[in-house]
Order: structure tokens, then C-alpha cells, then sequence
């Protein structure tokens, strides 16, 4: 099956690299186009064995020679009918990239040559079984997106290390123009995110198997994520949301009670205060702050018996992920990235190991999920209502536990935010299921009353 052509339809530069990179490792053939019409014409010069489409490609699609506007979820709609419609192409089996609760039965059902789709983010051992399977003509019922709790995708490493080099080569030229300045002193690469987007700087650092800190500076936030070997070991941030703590974490890796948790803050914030008034009355800075402090939290818990070592890493796992998703978002600040022959203490001991590829899969989708959350949630001073009788109509069991938690949170007076802090979930998930919610007709933003003028 090695060496069988595939066409990736795909306008995300950092997705199509990924994607592109775990193909090409397996053997595959594959080229890409960046938009329906183009995909159209490299299907009939190349006749691939299978087209693997995004189901959401951006705002604009191109029709008839015309610009026309269509919404981001119907694209990928047209370009599969229209692959079907050409006598030439439509035997190729096509299988679907699709965001987490896409309702593909129902939006493809006209669509034959569909023949697979597999949920964003997905492993590279699922892509590739979603793709060899619909290449033999066989197929899977979605492929399991995610690995199992507390677990980590292994990195796949290129066998052909001068192709490899050769490619990171070509990358590392596209950034050197921003090695040379006020960082140039400091950092072995720097630059502008809205110039070089944080997705194609993980995902070079990733190649070239670096090992260092990068940092992220925007928004006063400052996020910080150890590299080793190009994966993961560690994360931490500061000026950043609350729901990114890892007291959050280790709550949904754990049966800690919230009472333990709250003890245990309640201890640690003295004894934090004090570590920090040392470190400064020495003259010294801690490298990150607030790092030390969340890491002393979980050895506390563990040494305490309250949480196994084993839920620990679970947490500093969906933390070091979640923090990397947000950053990934920031269109504008800087980084910088210095070169470390040995990690901090903290990024040894936690040794985490993501593969960046992961990460990228779910903060990109997390990014496209997040255009679609903001047209209906401008911000998280939003106060959401709920529609009473809609919500007595529902039937039984068309809403998840936590789509129930976070309705019943609703009262008309909290904020989003509120419901955030409230609910101690993330900020995504919470946005996600209010856009869900508001879909369903359940809730609608609060209409507050206008004054008019007195007469």
C-alpha cells in the first residue's frame, strides 16, 4: 500500500505540514492543494488513490470563476459533490477531517464517494489507519480521536535524516530574518507572531528535535513551555486565566475533594509567600513565576496521599496542553527560544514527553472551533438567559453531565466568566457547550434594556 498517491486538501499551512509529515513517514505519496478548485484540477492530473479533505477551509470558496460567499461548514459539503458529479473522479474514496461533533451523516448524506472521516485531533496512528483502511476499501466508524486518559501519543521520528534536514533547512531560512535584533544577545531564535505564527515555530522546533525553553510573550500574558528532543516535558504561565491552574487538573484527574483541594491552596499560600520574600531578599528571580508554586502543590497532594503520582502527571499532561492551545491562539506578542543542554529541575521531574505533532492537531482544531464560539460569544462578559419551556421539551438524554452543569449555572445575572470561575472548567469547554446550547435554542444572550431620552 506504501506509495500510493494521496491529495490533502488543506488551507492551513501548520495542519497540511503535519499532516503531510505523518503521511510521507508511512510511505505515501502526497500533494496538496489549498482550496476546492485547485484540489479539483491536481484530482484529474494525478488521479490520487484517495483525497483527504478539511472539512472546514476557510470563509471563501470559489464557484462558477466567481468569489462566492459560503459558510465554512458547506465547502467541504461542495467540493465532495462536486468530486462526485466528474465521471473521473468519483470512485476516488475521500475521507473527511472533521471537528469534534460534526454531524457528517446528515450533512454528507448525498455524498457517496465519502467513504471515512476520522474527528480532529486525531493521533498519527489514527490517521493512518483511517487512510490505509479506506485505500483497501475497508472502513472504521470514526476512529477514536484522542488517546486514553493520562496517556501520550508516541512521537513517530523520520528514518531519513538527510531528507529531514534538508526540510528543516528550508524552515529555519523562512525564520532567520528575525534572529538578528534586540534578542539576538539572548535568544538562538526570535520573533513576532504575526509574522511567524507559534504553530510553525513548534512545529520546526519539533523537527529539529530542539531542546530548550520558548517563551511567549502577548497580551501581559507570559507562557512558558520546556522542550526536550523536540516533545513537551513542561509548561507553566503567568497573567493567564485561572481555569489554567493546575489545582483544575489535578480535580478532573483525581476524586479529590474540593475541600482537600482548597486546604491544601490555603497551606501552600503562605509557604509560597515565604519562598518567594527568600528568593528576592538573595537577589534572585525564579526563572518562571508561579512555576515553583504549582509544582509544589502536586508534591504536596501526592506526599499527602491525596493523589497518586500516576493522576499528577495526568494533570501537568492536560495542563502543559491546554496552555500550549491557548497560545497557539495569540495572533499578537513575541518569542523567544534559548537552546538548553539540560532542562530546570521542574521540566526534568515532570519529563512529560508530548509530541508536539499531538498538540498541534488539537490547538488548530481548537482555533477553527474557536471563529465559529466567537460569532456567538464576543466576549465572556456575555450574561445568557434560559429559554424555560424550550429546555421542558428536551427530551431525556440529548444533553451530556456537563452541558447540564453548565445550563444549570444560567441564572440570567452570571457572566461567562462567572460561570467559568464558578464551575472551575476550562474556558473552551465552557464557550463550546454555551455555543451548543445556543444552537439548541436553549439559551440566548441577555438583551439588556436601552434608556430612552425623557420627554
Amino acid at each position: 500500500m506504501a506509495n500510493e498517491n494521496i491529495l490533502v486538501v488543506e488551507n492551513n499551512a501548520t495542519l497540511l505540514r503535519v499532516v503531510e509529515s505523518v503521511l510521507s513517514r508511512a510511505e505515501f505519496k502526497v500533494a496538496s492543494a489549498p482550496d476546492p478548485i485547485a484540489s479539483l484540477a491536481m484530482a484529474r492530473s494525478s488521479a490520487p488513490a484517495l483525497i483527504l479533505i478539511d472539512s472546514l477551509m476557510g470563509e471563501i470558496a470559489e464557484a462558477g470563476g466567481e468569489s462566492e460567499s459560503v459558510s465554512v461548514r458547506e465547502i467541504g459539503v461542495r467540493l465532495c459533490r462536486e468530486l462526485g458529479a466528474d465521471a473521473a473522479l468519483s470512485k476516488i474514496p475521500v475521507v473527511l477531517m472533521v471537528p469534534k461533533g460534526e454531524d457528517v451523516e446528515s450533512r454528507y448524506a448525498r455524498t457517496p464517494n465519502v467513504v471515512d472521516y476520522i474527528t480532529k485531533p486525531f493521533s498519527p496512528d489514527a490517521l493512518l489507519t483511517v487512510v490505509e483502511q479506506a485505500i483497501s476499501g475497508r472502513t472504521t466508524t470514526d476512529v477514536a480521536a484522542a488517546p486514553p486518559a493520562g496517556e501520550a501519543w508516541p512521537l513517530e521520528r523520520s528514518t531519513d535524516a538527510q531528507a529531514q534536514a534538508g526540510k528543516d533547512g528550508e524552515d529555519a531560512g523562512e525564520l532567520a530574518g528575525e534572529q538578528v535584533g534586540e534578542d539576538s544577545g539572548e535568544a538562538d531564535l526570535a520573533g513576532d507572531l504575526q509574522t511567524f505564527p507559534l504553530a510553525d515555530v513548534m512545529s520546526l522546533l519539533a523537527r529539529q528535535h530542539q531542546t530548550g525553553v520558548l517563551t511567549i510573550l502577548g497580551n501581559a500574558a507570559r507562557l512558558e513551555i520546556d522542550l526536550r528532543d523536540g516533545c513537551i516535558d513542561f509548561a507553566s504561565a503567568t497573567g493567564i486565566g485561572g481555569d489554567f491552574l493546575l489545582g483544575r487538573f489535578i480535580a478532573e484527574a483525581s476524586d479529590l475533594a474540593p475541600a482537600m483541594l482548597d486546604e491544601a491552596l490555603a497551606e501552600l499560600e503562605v509557604a509560597d509567600g515565604d519562598f518567594i520574600d527568600r528568593l528576592r531578599a538573595r537577589g534572585r528571580r525564579t526563572r518562571r513565576p508561579g512555576g515553583p508554586e504549582r509544582r509544589i502543590l502536586g508534591r504536596t497532594l501526592v506526599a499527602r496521599g491525596a493523589i497518586t503520582a500516576a493522576e499528577l502527571t495526568c494533570a501537568l499532561r492536560r495542563q502543559a496542553t491546554e496552555l500550549a492551545c491557548e497560545a497557539l491562539r495569540w495572533s499578537e506578542g513575541r518569542f523567544r527560544f534559548h537552546r538548553r543542554a539540560e532542562l530546570p529541575a521542574l521540566a526534568a521531574e515532570a519529563a512529560l514527553q508530548l509530541p508536539v505533532d499531538a498538540v498541534l492537531l488539537e490547538g488548530l482544531r481548537r482555533v477553527d472551533e474557536w471563529r465559529v464560539i466567537e460569532r456567538g460569544i464576543r466576549n465572556f462578559d456575555v450574561v445568557f438567559v434560559r429559554d424555560e419551556r424550550r429546555i421542558g421539551d428536551l427530551p431525556l438524554g440529548t444533553l451530556t453531565r456537563d452541558e447540564i452543569l453548565v445550563l444549570d449555572a444560567l441564572n440570567g445575572r452570571h457572566s461567562v466568566r462567572d460561570v467559568i470561575r464558578g464551575l472551575r472548567m476550562g474556558s473552551f469547554d465552557v464557550t463550546r457547550m454555551l455555543h451548543a446550547l445556543r444552537e439548541l435554542g436553549l439559551v440566548r444572550p441577555r438583551v439588556e434594556p436601552v434608556a430612552t431620552p425623557a420627554r
